[in-house]
C-alpha cells in the first residue's frame, strides 16, 4: 500500500510518490479517475488517526441532537492590554439553540441545494467538527493573535464555530448559511452576545457558495467551514468562495468527521483543492485535550502564490 502522509505533512500537487500527488491522485488523471486511484494513500489521510481508532463506527455526538439546547463550556483567553499586563483565561459557557426538526422547513424545491441538504438537518444541530475546531482556535488564541483580525464562517450552521472564532479574539466576525438557517443562527448570535467585548462584533449573512466575487466580501484574516464537506456537488463551488475571500495570508480551516463516512468527498475536495491551496493536516497534540475526537480531521489551507510574471502573447 502507497505510503500514509505524516500527520504533520502538507498535501502538495506539485509533489509526488509511487506516480500520485499528495492526495494520492495519480497525476495525469481525470477527475471521474479519483475514486478508482490511489485510495490507500488517501484513505490515511482523510481518517488520519485510523490507528488509534478502536471501534471505528463508533459515531458519537458532542452534543445531544435530540435536546433543544447544547452547552459549550469554554476557557476564553483574555488578552493583555498593556505591555505589564499578562494575558489570563475565563471561564464562560455558549448556550446553543438546536431544532431538530428544522429539516421540515426546507425548502425541497431549491435545485441548488444537494440531496444531503434537502433531506437532513445539517444546519440546524451541533455537529462534531464545530465544536473540535472552536475549540482548537481558542485552546492556540495566544498563538493566532487574532485581536482586532477578521474571520468569517461558511456553513455556520447554529453558529458555534463563529462564535467561538470570537472568543479566541477575533474582532469581527460574519457567519454564514442559508437563507432558512439564518433565523436561529442570528438568535445564538444574539444570546451569546454578553459573551464578547463591546469592541467586537458579529454580523449574520446569506451565501450561496460559488456565487461571489472577491470585490464582494473579504478578504479575510481567517476563514473556517466545519462538517461542509459532505456532498461532491459542493466541493467546487466551497473552493471558489475560499478562494474568492482569502488571500496567500489569509488563515483558513476546513475540517469533517470521518465517522460520517464520506470519504469519497473528502477525498475529491483535497484532490481538487490542491489546485490553488497548500493542505496541512493540524497535528492531534494542537487540539483542545478534551475536544479531540479521534474521528475529526482539521486542514489548514494555504492560497498559493499567484505567479511572479505572467507572460502574455
Amino acid at each position: 500500500m502507497a505510503e500514509s502522509l505524516p500527520r504533520s505533512g502538507v498535501l502538495d500537487s506539485n509533489s509526488s510518490k509511487s506516480g500520485t500527488n499528495g492526495c494520492g491522485r495519480a497525476e495525469s488523471s481525470s477527475d471521474e479517475e479519483i475514486d478508482e486511484i490511489g485510495g490507500g494513500n488517501l484513505f490515511a489521510v482523510v481518517t488520519p488517526w485510523l490507528d488509534e481508532i478502536e471501534d471505528f463506527a463508533d459515531y458519537t455526538f458532542y452534543a445531544d441532537h435530540k435536546s433543544t439546547f447544547f452547552h459549550c463550556p469554554v476557557e476564553k483567553l483574555t488578552m493583555a492590554m498593556e505591555k505589564d499586563e499578562t494575558s489570563d483565561s475565563q471561564a464562560c459557557t455558549l448556550l446553543i439553540k438546536q431544532d431538530p426538526i428544522m429539516r421540515s422547513r426546507v425548502n425541497k424545491t431549491d435545485k441548488r441545494l444537494t440531496e444531503s441538504e434537502r433531506d437532513s438537518a445539517t444546519g440546524a444541530v451541533v455537529w462534531n467538527t464545530s465544536v473540535v475546531l472552536g475549540q482548537f482556535l481558542v485552546h492556540n488564541a495566544a498563538s493566532f493573535n487574532l485581536a482586532g483580525a477578521s474571520g468569517i464562517e461558511l456553513g455556520s450552521g447554529l453558529g458555534l464555530g463563529g462564535l467561538l472564532l470570537l472568543l479566541a479574539g477575533c474582532g469581527s466576525v460574519t457567519l454564514t448559511d442559508r437563507g432558512e438557517i439564518l433565523p436561529l443562527l442570528t438568535h445564538n448570535v444574539t444570546a451569546n452576545k454578553a459573551q464578547f467585548l463591546d469592541s467586537q462584533s458579529a454580523q449574520v449573512i446569506s451565501l450561496q457558495w460559488g456565487e461571489l466575487t472577491s470585490k464582494e466580501m473579504g478578504p479575510f484574516d481567517i476563514v473556517i467551514a466545519a462538517d461542509c464537506v459532505y456532498d461532491r456537488g459542493i466541493v467546487d463551488p466551497l473552493l471558489a468562495t475560499l478562494k474568492a475571500i482569502s488571500t496567500v495570508r489569509t488563515k483558513i480551516y476546513v475540517g469533517w468527521d470521518t465517522a460520517i463516512g464520506f470519504y469519497d468527498v473528502y477525498k475529491f475536495f483535497c484532490t481538487r483543492a490542491t489546485k490553488d491551496f497548500l493542505l496541512e493536516l493540524v497535528p492531534r497534540d494542537k487540539l483542545h485535550p478534551k475536544y479531540n475526537k479521534a474521528t475529526v480531521a482539521l486542514y489548514k489551507l494555504t492560497r498559493r502564490p499567484q505567479s511572479a510574471l505572467q507572460l502574455t502573447f
